[in-house]
């Protein structure tokens, strides 16, 4: 009995050497993805410092241009308030622009993909598939559903 003691013993002893490695492993391999991912942070904030600089600089010289042009401030405030939301709603429609590349894009993926396996099925060899220049677009798509199939779910259908 107490040889098989001293076996477990000494499998304990080692199962726990082997866990407290595996654990000091692993917060070292955490640290490390976390200091990877905080550096791009740390570059967009270096960034968005500039930009503000950037922008503030921009304010300055445009009131100094109106008040050497001796225009009316509140004018030119209706004015630089109509371009803001101007440049907002045209950055809204170039952000939907966006969604709609890529959106079309994982459809092509998706077709492309869909009608390849097709063709592999009738008999049409793969390699010959891909002398027919249909190449997938480029891009970080998933191949899950795009969710292009809806189902109704307002009023009944009659």
């Amino acid at each position: 009995m107490s040889a098989d003691y001293a076996t477990a013993r000494s499998e304990f002893a080692s199962a726990e050497k082997e866990r407290d490695e595996l654990l000091a492993s692993f917060e070292s391999r955490l640290q490390d993805i976390q200091q990877q991912s905080d550096f791009p942070n740390v570059v967009l904030e270096g960034k968005l410092e500039e930009l503000k600089i950037a922008v503030a600089d921009v304010v300055t010289q445009t009131e100094q241009v109106v008040s050497a042009a001796g225009l009316d401030p509140h004018a030119v405030a209706a004015v630089s308030e109509a371009i803001a939301e101007e440049m907002s709603a045209e950055a809204k429609h170039v952000e939907d622009l966006q969604y709609r590349v890529v959106r079309v894009s994982k459809q092509y993926n998706d077709m492309l993909r869909t009608y390849t396996a097709r063709m592999v099925q009738m008999g049409i060899p793969e390699d010959e598939l891909a002398t027919l220049g249909f190449d997938p677009l480029p891009g970080n798509f998933t191949t899950a559903p795009a969710g292009l199939i809806t189902t109704h779910h307002g009023a009944a259908r009659q």
